[in-house]
């Protein structure tokens, strides 16, 4: 996260309204300590309360991870914002980030081969950079797909890699478009939901022939026992 294009804006824009940057403030090292949470497991910490970052960034389960502690009272910070990235951003995981920090998690969709291809913007919708790349939702034989249909893979070109130029690069995940505008009034096309990667797809012969079974799934019966 090293460019202010992943910034869905942590205090008053997404990107592509402003150039806010998301990294946290962070007390000096030399006043931040671990200890061993008393009662936990041998891998468990506790961060010093000298420890208030303004903004948390996180891959989603870590995020949630770190909300559920936050919610038994092993954990006590209070950023002003939350960003997710590099996994699914489920509902049960937004529910529990958001019950534990006070505030909607921000989520951003890339790659490390693209970097960002899309973040939230204020509505929380997940809206396309199409001033940096141009991304190809598309089936089986890279036909594209109409809005609110799962493509089988995303083909995306970077406009601004010089040094090694990437056109119509694939990325096996299955991604629909939204049919919908956006209220916040951003003209960039807005990604309805990201279900999951290609490789993580279940596959079983089935008597009308094969079965997909999405890691959603999994993820939404998990999340439903949990509570």
């Amino acid at each position: 996260m090293t460019t202010d294009r992943f910034g869905a804006s942590f205090r008053d824009c997404h990107p592509a309204e402003g150039r806010a940057r998301n990294h946290a403030t962070r007390t000096p090292p030399a006043t931040r300590s671990c200890e061993r949470r008393p009662g936990g497991s041998d891998d468990s910490e506790r961060i010093s309360p000298d420890f208030q970052p303004e903004s948390l960034v996180a891959y989603a389960g870590m995020a949630k991870a770190l909300a559920l502690e936050q919610l038994d009272s092993r954990l006590n910070i209070n950023p002003r914002s939350v960003m997710c990235a590099s996994e699914v951003l489920t509902p049960g995981a937004r529910r529990v980030i958001r019950e534990a920090f006070g505030s909607e998690p921000y989520e951003t969709y890339a790659a490390t081969e693209t970097a960002g291809i899309a973040s939230d913007c204020l509505r929380h919708r997940l809206h396309l950079y199409e001033d940096l790349v141009i991304p190809e939702i598309v089936d089986d034989h890279n036909r594209p797909v109409p809005s609110g249909t799962y493509g089988s893979k995303l083909l995306v070109t970077v406009l601004f890699s010089r040094t090694l130029p990437l056109i119509r690069y694939e990325i096996s995940d299955s991604v629909a478009m939204s049919t919908e505008a956006c209220e916040c009034g951003l003209p960039f096309g807005i990604i309805d939901a990201v279900r999951g990667r290609r490789e993580d797809v279940l596959s079983f012969d089935g008597e009308r022939g094969h079965v997909l079974v999405q890691p959603g799934i999994f993820g939404d019966s998990i999340e439903g026992e949990a509570g």
